[in-house]
């Protein structure tokens, strides 16, 4: 039996990230609207708070 091999990338932008593969992982883990790729550069955009 072999393990999943998972990658975890750190990005400073959602443009930076494969947002095919990034809506994949988003709906099969059910995730809220706030993970999806669309909703994130929206924030990034016009941010309603400020973000580091």
């Amino acid at each position: 039996m072999s393990t999943p091999h998972i990658t975890v990338t750190v990005t400073d932008s959602i443009d930076e990230v494969d947002t095919v593969q990034w809506e994949q992982v988003a709906a099969a883990g059910t995730a809220p609207v706030h993970y999806t790729p669309a909703y994130l550069r929206a924030y990034q955009t016009s941010p309603l708070s400020p973000f580091l």
